[in-house]
């Protein structure tokens, strides 16, 4: 049984430790496409900002290239073939 976040905001415990995790990695692609030079995330308390922020770190972190499946395989991002290097 999978145990709720709550006053977690790493994503990789969060993954490792069981946690159940709603699948935002979609909206990577549309932060991609937003093509802007600035993004604010105007979000109540407690509604996953650095939970998300957290996610982004380690899609994008090159250190935790070798983890990207552990991590992101079953998650929709890792089908949509929309990994970037920078």
């Amino acid at each position: 049984m999978k145990k709720i976040i709550y006053g977690i905001s790493n994503y990789k415990m969060a993954r490792e430790d069981n946690y159940l995790y709603i699948d935002k990695t979609p909206f990577i692609e549309k932060l991609e496409n937003l093509n802007e030079k600035y993004l604010i995330f105007l979000r109540p308390r407690r509604f996953g900002k650095s939970l998300f922020l957290s996610t982004l770190q380690y899609y994008y972190d090159e250190n935790s290239a070798n983890e990207f499946d552990e991590l992101f395989g079953d998650k929709k991002v890792s089908n949509q073939n929309i990994l970037y290097t920078l």
